[in-house]
């Protein structure tokens, strides 16, 4: 069915896309057979991209191995490398961390600029606020607290964004923005792809 459209570009996200076992095969397919730009869209750095994929979403939890460790319960060593390599290798990357004041907060996201401007300056860097969730205790960020984030970043690399979303913001992005909708592509059975 795929082979009928006119597909420019083909985003796998969901999860960590990079331990589907299809991956290799189905990136082989849209970038070689489809003739698709290839993009992991959400990915923590802890495999390489396939062959066939052009560009990575990395999401780089903290810079330092003890806070990473803690927040996610292993090192950032391989994802760290893995960022690295595959800028090394030609994949086009951009990175995001979550601000979480007190937690990972601006002197984590200091580091984590350092790092990436040290692959590259010029990598894409996006600052998302945290959005709290029930039962946890860390809470959301300020304006204020984002643009001094996105600030202190902005000294390391060339280009930093950030996002200052609520709940009701977050639940509701797919009404507001197409890139966060299901879209029918193909077939009868109304499958959302």
């Amino acid at each position: 069915m795929l082979r009928g459209l006119d597909i420019e570009k083909v985003h796998f996200l969901g999860g960590e896309p990079t331990t589907n076992p299809d991956l290799p095969e189905i990136a082989r397919f849209a970038h070689n057979e489809l003739g698709a730009y290839t993009k992991i869209g959400h990915s923590n750095g802890s495999n390489m991209p396939p062959q066939d994929i052009d560009a990575t979403s990395v999401s780089i939890k903290a810079y330092t191995d003890a806070l990473h460790i803690d927040y996610t319960g292993v090192s950032n060593a391989t994802a760290l490398k893995n960022f690295a390599e595959a800028y090394r290798l030609g994949i086009k990357l951009d990175a995001s961390s979550v601000f979480i004041p007190g937690y990972i907060a601006c002197d984590e996201i200091e580091r984590i600029a350092r790092f990436i401007a040290g692959v590259d300056p010029n990598i894409p860097y996006h600052i998302v606020g945290y959005v709290p969730v029930p039962g946890v205790a860390w809470r959301r960020p300020t304006y204020g607290e984002m643009e001094e984030a996105a600030a202190i970043a902005s000294k390391y690399l060339a280009s930093v964004t950030f996002s200052h979303l609520n709940l009701e913001d977050f639940v509701d992005l797919g009404t507001r923005d197409i890139r966060y909708r299901s879209v029918v592509v193909a077939g009868s059975g109304q499958k959302r792809f």
